[in-house]
């Protein structure tokens, strides 16, 4: 996404960390996973902590690194709470293309 992709998504940006910012116990790691989710949706070509620190205004990747090695998060928690975001979203594209479908044809 380019940044003025990024900038209108805002919204539904800041909703989508809500979901997860209470699984970082210090303020500063929420605000590294936010950094981190804008990280993996810039148009880096490759998305290693380096590139995504970069394309986030961030001179080193240290605290890329730090927030996955060694901040205090549970990854499974997270992926507890992603599944449902997935199948929610996934049914909702799903029934547009129906709608869509039905119409069309």
């Amino acid at each position: 996404m380019t940044q003025e992709e990024l900038e209108q998504w805002q919204e539904d940006f800041d909703a989508f960390h809500a979901r997860f910012a209470d699984l970082f116990e210090r303020s500063e790691s929420r605000e590294q996973a936010r950094h981190y989710l804008r990280g993996l949706l810039t148009e880096a070509e490759r998305k290693n902590s380096w590139q995504m620190a970069e394309a986030v205004g961030e001179p080193i990747p240290d605290r890329m690194q730090r927030l996955l090695y060694r901040g205090p998060w549970d990854a499974d928690a997270a992926r507890d709470r992603l599944q449902p975001f997935v199948i929610e979203t996934d049914r909702g594209i799903q029934r547009a293309l129906e709608s869509w479908m039905r119409r069309a044809f």
